[in-house]
């Protein structure tokens, strides 16, 4: 009977056990960029975008973008979006040229630059490079409009310059500014 009760114990402790495992192993519940339909997405931004490279900074007056979201991705932990930004000053540089940024948004607030960037301030005699696949921390969103702000105080930004004035490597940049994403004819919400 004694025995019966210490293996009764056991196997209780045991449940509890693996009832607790499995709870720690569940993912907490994660945010979401939720859309009222599928469609495609505009981004405009609201503030000037400030990037600090080895280099020294640059500001971009106007950041458009783009992006779509499909029937199946209505909720989703992941958004995809392309980026230019234009109107830049460098060094006193005015003429800036560098191809679209694209962004895949994860709604926990880190973005991910997907493919490499290059920058060439016109006349300048370099380039600086940003490679792709570098997450960054972090991007803060807020319900505004009926759209998505996003603010961006990313940091560890990757730049490798060559030549002339654009410096060596830095792994140390960051990224600030803000924009708002829209849906065509529908709403987009952070939740």
């Amino acid at each position: 009977m004694e025995r019966m009760g210490r293996i009764g114990i056991a196997a209780t402790s045991m449940v509890v056990a693996l009832g607790i495992w499995a709870a720690a192993a569940m993912p907490a519940s994660a945010r979401e960029l939720a859309a009222s339909k599928a469609g495609k997405t505009s981004s405009t931004a609201t503030t000037n975008q400030i990037f600090n490279t080895g280099s020294g900074s640059f500001e971009c007056s106007k950041a458009v973008g783009n992006g779509e979201v499909k029937e199946g991705e209505l909720r989703s932990e992941i958004r995809k979006e392309a980026i230019t930004y234009s109107q830049c000053a460098f060094f006193g540089f005015v003429k800036v040229k560098f191809n679209a940024w694209h962004w895949k948004f994860d709604a926990d607030g880190t973005g991910e630059l997907e493919d490499e960037v290059t920058f060439t301030p016109e006349g300048a005699g370099c380039t600086i490079k940003f490679p792709g696949k570098q997450v960054l921390k972090s991007v803060i969103y807020a319900n505004e409009e009926g759209g998505i702000h996003h603010t961006f105080e990313l940091e560890g930004l990757h730049s490798r310059g060559s030549g002339g004035s654009c410096g060596g490597e830095n792994v140390n940049g960051t990224l600030e500014g803000t924009l708002l994403s829209k849906l065509e004819g529908g709403t987009l919400e952070w939740r």
